[in-house]
């Protein structure tokens, strides 16, 4: 029955990163210092303190370890994997962001999630007194580049972002993007007050997973804050190969290896994603606002060789393909416009998940006939984009990995 329906099938929602795109990041482009480098600026270009915040940025605020599998390839976050290469190349040393973890106090960590599209990490740093602490963020660039009031100069020296810079910033974001590049905000800001209440946990109790282990244990900042049992947070699967019918059918198969929170769903509304418990500490919401930005990174992620050609033959078979992603909308469109389903001057639209959100049942259905690219999604707008186009009497195929994409798998034919 199921090879059937997908016989039938008259739309394909699929994700880009791993599927349309091969899960093969590296950093590529930079803005540092007010200024787009298309080459990666070399170590000796970087002055501290902006060169030493930046590694330390990086090692502190991800969770993946340079690991490779027996063909000789990393194994983890591929984001987060492009920025530690990055680092360790600046440093000289691929095991430094080890020894930055391990000497680093952490008091708090927000983990990335789909809502939030940043992950946040609060330590007390070296030199600070107690309630004192330096929080670092990376996430979505617009997001994060919003949450920034100043960025760090060349000289290294923090500089006031007024309206001309901040269009300055947007304007190399944009322009990464439109190079169909992914690009992430590193920033950070030093805090003088943190609630006396906050309890730093012992690095290896914070800790990144290592390849080895299975699960971390949080016992010592649960009894020190009187919170009862210790939480104890699974390590993420590791990678694997979309090895479905349609993967194997169009060529459209692959992984997206985000972290992915549980999910709950019910049968009449659009499921909510559950957010993985945070560890804990002394803020309810992070400290986010008023941070200086640090950089803008462009991350290159190839299209998958054989896209473009399963891509038109989907077009000839008179199905639609449509991407959903959580990455910026210029990102988007020039991934889907290079695997060959969005083209402007044809009228293909590109949509952002908010304005997606806002709109109405009504509203919505005369984009639907050319949306092509659904950028900056939830999990939630990929379920109700699939719920609509089946009741509209179309056939749907969904592509995508992890528990958050539960929803949209679920729902679709």
């Amino acid at each position: 029955e199921s090879c059937e329906t997908m016989g039938g099938a008259t739309n394909i929602c699929s994700d880009k990163t791993g599927t349309l795109t091969q899960n093969q990041m590296t950093v590529v482009q930079f803005s540092l210092g007010g200024q787009l480098y298309t080459q990666l600026p070399s170590g000796n270009e970087l002055m501290n303190p902006l060169k030493g915040l930046l590694c330390d940025g990086i090692a502190i605020n991800t969770t993946t370890n340079l690991v490779m599998d027996k063909t000789q390839k990393y194994v983890g976050n591929k984001t987060e994997i492009a920025l530690l290469l990055m680092m360790c190349g600046y440093l000289g040393n691929e095991h430094a962001y080890e020894d930055i973890r391990r000497n680093a106090k952490y008091l708090q960590v927000w983990e990335f999630s789909s809502d939030r599209k940043r992950m946040s990490s609060l330590i007390q740093a070296d030199g600070q007194a107690d309630g004192q602490g330096r929080l670092f963020t990376k996430g979505a660039s617009e997001i994060v580049l919003g949450l920034c009031t100043h960025y760090m100069g060349a000289s290294g020296l923090p500089i006031e972002i007024d309206d001309e810079q901040r269009a300055m910033l947007q304007q190399h974001i944009h322009q990464m993007a439109g190079e169909g590049l992914r690009t992430l905000c590193l920033a950070y800001r030093d805090i003088n007050d943190v609630p006396t209440a906050a309890t730093a946990t012992t690095p290896q109790s914070t800790r990144p997973m290592g390849p080895g282990d299975s699960m971390i244990s949080v016992a010592s900042i649960a009894s020190e804050s009187g919170q009862g049992d210790a939480k104890v947070f699974p390590a993420p699967a590791a990678p694997t190969l979309d090895n479905s019918p349609l993967a194997a059918g169009t060529g459209l198969g692959g992984a997206d290896h985000d972290a992915a929170p549980s999910v709950a769903t019910t049968s009449d509304e659009v499921p909510e994603i559950q957010a993985e418990p945070e560890r804990t500490g002394p803020y309810e919401e992070p400290p986010e606002e008023g941070q200086t930005l640090l950089a803008i990174v462009g991350i290159m992620d190839p299209v998958r060789d054989e896209v473009p050609e399963a891509v038109a033959r989907c077009n000839k078979a008179g199905i639609c393909v449509r991407m959903v992603t959580g990455d910026n909308i210029d990102t988007a469109k020039n991934i889907a416009a290079r695997c060959g389903f969005f083209d402007e001057a044809k009228g293909d639209i590109a949509m952002e998940g908010p304005h997606f959100r806002s709109l109405c049942i009504s509203e919505l259905d005369p984009y639907l006939p050319h949306l092509r690219v659904l950028a900056r999604s939830s999990p939630q707008d990929k379920f109700r984009l699939v719920r609509r186009l089946k009741q509209l009497g179309e056939v749907v195929a969904v592509t995508g990995d992890g528990t958050n994409r539960r929803p949209a798998l679920n729902e679709a034919d």
